[in-house]
């Protein structure tokens, strides 16, 4: 529920998508102390700058 509205949010304030990415959401996952694998997803957006490279 919260996920779904930072991604409208992101889409509503102009934030691009990571180009490796087919939307906002990136996979992730680690091992616990007791070793079971945690799977979780961050949401991330970037504003393209106006500099020249």
């Amino acid at each position: 529920m919260a996920r779904k509205y930072i991604e409208s949010r992101f889409k509503e304030i102009g934030l691009n998508t990571l180009p490796s990415f087919s939307g906002y959401e990136m996979p992730f996952s680690f091992k616990n102390n007791k070793g079971t694998t945690i799977e979780g997803k961050n949401l991330l957006g970037y504003v393209e700058g106006k500099a020249k490279t």
